[in-house]
């Protein structure tokens, strides 16, 4: 996921720790520091509240709060009682730059987007299931995620989100997998592998793959019924009609 940063109030990036995309960042780090005289005029009216004190202090804290200033800068104005020149704006949480739209002197505003950061404490993986599998999926199941140019890295999630549709141009069913990913060991845009370990199923026939007889054109299996008597069922029977019959295990020689 990713979050973008704004500006509550219009003014000036006087210094920035960014310097490119992908740079990693960390909670509470310093990324941009802010000069905008609407916060002065807002840290002016705090300390004259603070003199004053009444309700008037809690709406000027309110106030600085509403406009992005963060608890720890508030405190620290209580404390020193001097309007700070620069207010800081700090990542709200670990992770990546993933957009950097700004530079030190530019004007900005609330409109205006300074850096969107990538977390990737958690990821989500897309997972494409054929639609025969898709009977077998539901929200919740365990997954298990590994990564195709990292043999050893194995990752166990489980299904966030099934999507109420097929795609139109592979004709699969889309699954959203939550993983964590706190050492970063999975990177944004990779290709993996997922397993997704659905329920058994009761009442279900199984056919032993040495059974079917694979032609290249379609898939057959031998049905015994008796008295001697046996018969070819293709897929297209969808093997609903072997009632109390057997499936005859039929020598790959013979094929």
């Amino acid at each position: 996921s990713s979050t973008h940063l704004h500006t509550r109030a219009e003014g000036w990036i006087e210094k920035t720790s960014l310097k490119a995309v992908g740079d990693p960042v960390r909670k509470g780090q310093v990324l941009f520091e802010l000069y905008s005289p609407t916060l002065e005029t807002a840290q002016q009216e705090f300390l004259t509240a603070m003199e004053r004190g009444g309700r008037l202090l809690d709406a000027s804290r309110r106030r600085l709060a509403a406009l992005g200033v963060g608890e720890k800068e508030i405190e620290e104005l209580s404390r020193s009682g001097t309007v700070a020149p620069r207010i800081a704006i700090r990542a709200p949480h670990d992770g990546v730059v993933k957009e950097l739209k700004v530079r030190e002197g530019m004007y900005v505003t609330p409109m205006l987007e300074l850096a969107a950061l990538a977390d990737f404490s958690r990821m989500w993986v897309i997972a494409e299931v054929f639609p025969q599998q898709a009977g077998w999926l539901s929200q919740g199941l365990p997954v298990e995620v590994r990564a195709k140019e990292q043999a050893e890295l194995v990752v166990d999630g489980k299904v966030d989100y099934v999507y109420p549709e097929m795609a139109a141009d592979t004709r699969t069913v889309t699954v959203r997998v939550q993983v964590p990913n706190a050492d970063a060991g999975l990177l944004f845009n990779q290709y993996v592998e997922v397993r997704i370990f659905a329920a058994p199923r009761e009442d279900v026939l199984f056919v032993p793959s040495e059974a079917v007889i694979r032609t290249g054109k379609r898939n057959l299996v031998v049905v015994a019924l008796g008295d001697g008597r046996f018969a070819l069922r293709s897929r297209q029977h969808h093997f609903r009609d072997f009632g109390s019959h057997r499936v005859v295990l039929v020598s790959r020689q013979c094929q």
